[in-house]
């Protein structure tokens, strides 16, 4: 079962000193967290994992707060520093969303289309709605997260795995918060292409870190 850390540093320096640690497949690069994006293609070219990057913008969640055009213009710049795969949220633009995954198509890059939801988990109905628009969007692949409040909510996302299933579409989906974090386990058994874990501190609340992870995969046989 796959694992992708997550880098989340200042700066290059710093995501090198963590990435050497690292004993997972893929690595998330937060692109957002950085205080300056320059430098992508040494540090890239540096990793023995596939990386996926990830600029993801102050209205969901992340840190980045520049224009919307610049925000994209990041990735771009990701794609051609070797970056495998890109993460591209759902309510992006339609333009520039278009032109991200067009970008990554042509560059033979994968793409994950994101939406995540932060404080509760809607009903199946709305969930099953995001579900379609993700597979509707283009991208090789989906994301659906959401905030777990109760028990019921972890069963709502999990179920989404099996909705995903039925239309052939590869998803990752899981609830953050400490309610939802066995749903980040129980993904990866209901077909998650992988997991997000913590290279050292969390991107999200729930998350596990790397050896917490391994830890529990081992001890349920894998």
């Amino acid at each position: 079962m796959k694992l992708c850390a997550c880098l989340a540093e200042q700066n290059i320096e710093h995501c090198l000193g963590v990435a050497k640690y690292i004993d997972t497949p893929l690595v998330e690069h937060r692109i957002d967290y950085l205080d300056d994006a320059r430098g992508l293609e040494t540090f890239y070219s540096s990793l023995k994992q596939s990386v996926i990057a990830t600029n993801r913008p102050a209205w969901e969640g992340g840190r980045f707060t520049g224009s919307e055009v610049d925000r994209i213009n990041i990735l771009k710049d990701a794609i051609r520093a070797g970056a495998s795969g890109i993460d591209v949220e759902l309510d992006t633009n339609d333009e520039l969303r278009a032109s991200i995954l067009d970008d990554a198509r042509d560059h033979d890059v994968a793409s994950i289309i994101s939406k995540h939801y932060f404080s509760d988990t809607p009903s199946e109905r709305i969930l099953r709605n995001t579900l379609h628009k993700l597979q509707k969007s283009g991208a090789n692949m989906g994301k659906l997260v959401t905030t777990a409040n109760s028990p019921d909510d972890c069963h709502t996302i999990l179920g989404m795995m099996l909705e995903a299933k039925k239309i052939g579409f590869p998803l990752i989906a899981f609830a953050m918060g400490e309610i939802g974090a066995i749903t980040r386990v129980a993904s990866l058994y209901y077909g998650s292409p992988f997991m997000y874990v913590a290279a050292r501190d969390k991107t999200a609340p729930g998350q596990l870190n790397v050896e917490d992870m391994k830890i529990v995969l081992k001890g349920l046989g894998n």
